[in-house]
């Protein structure tokens, strides 16, 4: 049972839960600054990522109850983690809002976000693969209404992953967004477990006919060419043709003598990028050139000014469901 310290106001005489979350509105706790609850352990459920003077529980202004989080800089995060199962797809969601008195407002850099992320084991980094974001809350949007916005992801196929829902102010530019002002509020988060199959489960169905079959799990190799299964599901290929992966081809542009077209495959629903290195093949050689490269089936076609200094240029694809 928790009591507001000042007016001993009663909060919540239980934990709220909504969906696989707790304390979905920031109800279950007292009211303050969010970083000092935090290190007082008064922030049920959520963790504090965030300076001392950036985000607080208020009651100034909420969706329903008598509580919500509001964030009043970029870079400042409220998460809360749940214990996430390998491949299935995951929906979070929750109402943002900003008031007029106090009216968010930027460059068009910084915006309010939902994120989800997954860690694999106990890496304490996410896998990068797996980092889903919602719309954007901007300057743009009007004051005084709450208004919804959802992400969906689906969590890396591994034994061992902890999902993790951030609200949290974003900045392109943190310290050249000379119009920030103002302050977003958050309430009434949720994440639920997408019904049915997965999408992988579904796309092993369509594949292979089962989701437990032989060679069929997601570090399995079906057609033996070389790609895991997993990979060819996040490139949209075919698992059981040898000759169906993602490649690339290079050619020089005719009409120009300093631009290399590259040319690949593509599959709807995907996003593409593109690394280079002039050092060797490496991974750790390439340094990514563009990003979020929308699927143009049956091709994409990219064109790489490299400058008059010609030489030995390596190149690799990159490909994901969602975007950078």
């Amino acid at each position: 049972m928790y009591f507001d310290d000042a007016g001993q106001a009663l909060v919540s005489t239980g934990g709220s839960v909504s969906g696989l979350l707790r304390n979905p509105g920031y109800d279950d706790g007292v009211p303050g600054n969010a970083y000092d609850l935090d290190a007082s352990s008064q922030l049920p459920a959520w963790k504090w990522y965030g300076g001392t003077n950036a985000g607080f529980i208020s009651r100034e202004h909420c969706k329903d109850g008598e509580q919500a989080l509001v964030v009043t800089w970029p870079q400042n995060t409220m998460a809360q983690d749940w214990p996430a199962a390998g491949g299935v797809t995951y929906v979070a969601s929750g109402y943002l809002f900003t008031p007029s008195d106090k009216k968010f407002n930027s460059d068009g850099s910084s915006y309010g976000r939902l994120e989800m992320v997954f860690y694999v084991g106990g890496d304490t980094n996410p896998a990068q693969d797996y980092i889903y974001y919602s719309a954007r809350f901007t300057w743009q949007k009007p004051a005084d209404q709450w208004i919804y916005f959802s992400v969906t992801g689906m969590a890396p196929p591994e034994a061992v992953v902890t999902g993790r829902l951030n609200c949290t102010i974003y900045s392109d530019d943190p310290g050249g967004d000379m119009d920030l002002a103002g302050v977003i509020y958050f309430d009434q988060l949720s994440v639920i477990q997408q019904g049915g199959m997965s999408d992988w489960e579904q796309w092993q169905m369509q594949n292979f006919g089962s989701t437990n079959a032989p060679g069929t799990g997601p570090v399995e190799d079906y057609d033996g060419d070389g790609y895991l299964n997993w990979s060819e599901f996040i490139a949209g290929t075919q698992p059981t043709n040898e000759g169906s992966y993602l490649s690339a081809s290079s050619e020089q542009q005719q009409s120009s003598k300093t631009s290399l077209v590259i040319k690949w495959d593509s599959t709807s629903g995907r996003y593409y990028a593109v690394l280079r290195s002039s050092t060797g093949p490496g991974p750790g050689n390439m340094s990514m050139v563009a990003s979020n490269i929308v699927a143009t089936p049956p091709e994409n076609v990219y064109i790489d000014d490299v400058g008059n200094a010609w030489q030995v240029y390596y190149y690799r694809i990159q490909v994901r469901t969602n975007q950078w």
